[in-house]
């Protein structure tokens, strides 16, 4: 079974408004259903994600213009793998929450500040013997502070969402959409969907990037669950104007974005840049709902200089190209400042084999929207791999 593909909506501010109130009317009712029936709408999704992976692989592949075998096994790996692991833990979660009314409790440890740190990968067999991330260890460091560490607050010991909580989310799906290890990560709309469902106890419009009209469609399949019983409807919106009708809807409680400084800057201040300052200065925001935002930023990569062997030097110098290049930069974490100490003496070694790679790297096809402009805008490198390195580099204390 696959889901008949949805129109571009053709009456856009009515066709919005009737999606927000049918939505509107359920929020009670995700708030107030069981986990049990939570835990069981998530599971069919996590079935029907899986019956898709193929299709979804070869879509992403599709975007960018490949029918590369080695992609489209990437974009199966991240795109389709990746929120299965998600669905996974958010199920283990919520299956311990269902049997005890607690989140299971992860390792906490003391930092020299003082400060909690929370290890939220790996916590696992899974994540221990992940095979994309091996030896990858993550935390979660809580400001200075925060002395409690606080799970699952959202829901009440009778697993359903604490009173106030609920609400009405617009998602507003990426665009860059294939990010990430493989240079994919067309889940992320998926993805937000879910959080905004399971983690913030809200029911969902979510309004997809044109250019991934045709993977969404396909994700409305593994959505269906969540879409027959109300809690979630995809609006096919063809231009800013009707986005707009969405987001400054009176019906919606929140808004959640992953895109760029700009796109989130004309949601909240306005389109131009003498109303963005005339409301900023004002404290007066043309949305007024809470919006939440995944924005692109300067991620710095930060290399400290040790005695490596060339083997590590060379797989540090993999991971740098691989975090600026992987779809062609246009990530929300890609790399673009490189931290090093300015006295390190593996320092002009460890640049050569980032040429090295990058000359060696094969490049994504440049799908993204206003790529080929700003690349046309910065200054001219010379050479293919060639590297600008500024010597603004750290002193070694």
């Amino acid at each position: 079974m696959t889901v008949d593909p949805p129109a571009l909506i053709d009456d856009a501010p009515a066709e919005i408004d009737q999606a927000l109130t049918e939505l509107e009317a359920k929020k009670k009712t995700w708030a107030n259903l069981a986990l049990s029936q939570k835990i069981a709408l998530l599971d069919a999704v996590r079935v029907r994600l899986l019956d898709k992976m193929n299709e979804l692989a070869r879509l992403g592949a599709e975007v960018k213009a490949s029918t590369d075998e080695h992609v489209i096994m990437g974009e199966m790996l991240v795109a389709v793998m990746a929120p299965a692991v998600y669905i996974h833990k958010l199920l283990h979660t919520l299956r311990a929450l269902a049997a005890t009314g607690k989140a299971p409790k992860l390792p906490v440890r003391i930092t020299q500040s003082g400060q909690r740190a929370v290890q939220v990968f790996p916590v696992s067999w899974s994540d221990r013997h992940n095979l994309v991330y091996p030896g990858v260890t993550a935390e979660l460091v809580l400001r200075p502070e925060v002395r409690d560490v606080r799970q699952a607050e959202l829901y009440d010991a009778k697993g359903r969402v604490k009173g106030g909580r609920e609400g009405l989310c617009a998602v507003l799906g990426a665009g860059n959409h294939v990010s990430g290890v493989f240079r994919v990560q067309g889940f992320l709309t998926l993805k937000d969907v879910l959080v905004c469902l399971y983690e913030r106890g809200q029911v969902v419009a979510v309004k997809p990037h044109p250019l991934w009209f045709e993977w969404h469609r396909v994700a409305d399949y593994v959505l269906q669950p969540l879409i027959r019983a109300g809690f979630v409807q995809s609006l096919y919106l063809p231009d800013v104007d009707s986005t707009r009708s969405l987001v400054y809807s009176t019906k919606l409680d929140c808004v959640h974005l992953t895109g760029g400084i700009a796109t989130h800057d004309a949601i909240v201040w306005g389109s131009t840049v003498e109303e963005q300052q005339r409301r900023r200065q004002a404290n007066d925001p043309l949305l007024k709902v809470p919006i939440t935002s995944e924005l692109g930023c300067v991620t710095p990569f930060i290399l400290p200089g040790w005695d490596y062997t060339p083997a590590q030097l060379r797989v540090q110098a993999e991971n740098l190209v691989l975090a600026v290049a992987a779809n062609c930069g246009c990530n929300c974490n890609s790399a673009k400042v490189l931290l090093m100490p300015a006295d390190w003496n593996q320092g002009e070694a460890f640049l050569e084999n980032v040429r090295t790679v990058l000359r060696g790297m094969p490049m994504d096809p440049p799908f993204y929207p206003g790529i080929q402009k700003r690349h046309s805008a910065a200054p001219p490198s010379g050479d293919g791999a060639a590297l600008n390195t500024p010597r603004r580099a750290l002193r070694s204390r």
